[in-house]
């Protein structure tokens, strides 16, 4: 008798029992703009969770606050294709996610100045669809912050590494 070789799933693991944060519907408040870890933590908890019942671009929208202008303009949803075609894909599975508070660190190797800092973010994202199993990812970005004139800090341009 040959023995049964397990197949490897294509299918994410399903979602663990992980305690899932309030989507913020303000605006970054200065408060969270005051370190370079909380502009990107208020960053990724307004732009994580999404729901396919939402506009396309609403996710990126709240996000928006918390970024500088030149980096809104590079990651805009509604002017990237690239967007559009995930969104339609979350819009057909009928998707919808809630993400954990996100942790910041600043890149303790990355070059640094008092103005400019890489800050790596993460948070868990849940995703869910009626009738599938809930699975979990992890949503991590490595991005500029860059302290303003307002002596606040926001979202640049993301970076590689780290």
């Amino acid at each position: 008798m040959t023995p049964q070789v397990p197949r490897a799933s294509s299918a994410p693991p399903p979602a663990p029992d992980v305690p899932l944060a309030a989507v913020p519907t303000t605006a970054a408040s200065a408060h969270e703009l005051s370190t370079p870890e909380s502009a990107a933590q208020a960053w990724l908890a307004r732009w994580c969770p999404f729901d396919y019942r939402a506009p396309f671009g609403e996710s990126e929208q709240r996000a928006q606050t918390a970024m500088v202008p030149d980096a809104w303009t590079a990651w805009n949803a509604e002017i990237n294709d690239r967007s559009r075609r995930s969104w339609d894909a979350t819009v057909a599975a009928r998707e919808s996610a809630r993400c954990t508070s996100p942790t910041a660190v600043i890149s303790p190797e990355a070059p640094r100045t008092p103005h400019a800092v890489i800050v790596i973010v993460a948070a868990t994202r849940v995703v869910s669809s009626t009738g599938a199993t809930a699975y979990a990812e992890t949503v991590t970005a490595t991005r500029v912050v860059l302290r303003g004139a307002d002596n606040l800090w926001r979202i640049g341009e993301a970076t590689e590494g780290g």
